[in-house]
């Protein structure tokens, strides 16, 4: 099991992925918000995002647990028990 962010960073704000600003700056932008989904995507291995941190802004978080090949239960087990021990903020909650 690994843990990481789901993205490197907050959701950026609008206009940072414009395509007007031309193919390689948006794409390097893309390539280092999403820094850690690409090898699951890449692998096929499953991954599930979660949301369990808040941002300073009061925006949630996701958290990616990946597993190997074939670890598709264990990771909807985990975030059972993960949900159960602190329930994910609602948006009506907010």
């Amino acid at each position: 099991m690994v843990l990481t962010p789901t993205l490197a960073r907050e959701t950026p704000e609008l206009g940072w992925l414009d395509p007007a600003q031309g193919f390689d700056t948006v794409m390097g932008r893309l390539l280092e918000w999403v820094a850690f989904t690409p090898l699951q995507n890449a692998t096929g291995a499953p991954a599930i995002s979660l949301p369990l941190a808040t941002t300073a802004a009061g925006l949630p978080q996701g958290m990616m647990l990946a597993a190997g090949h074939g670890g598709e239960a264990m990771l909807l087990e985990l975030a059972y028990e993960l949900e159960e021990a602190r329930p994910w903020p609602l948006l009506r909650d907010a």
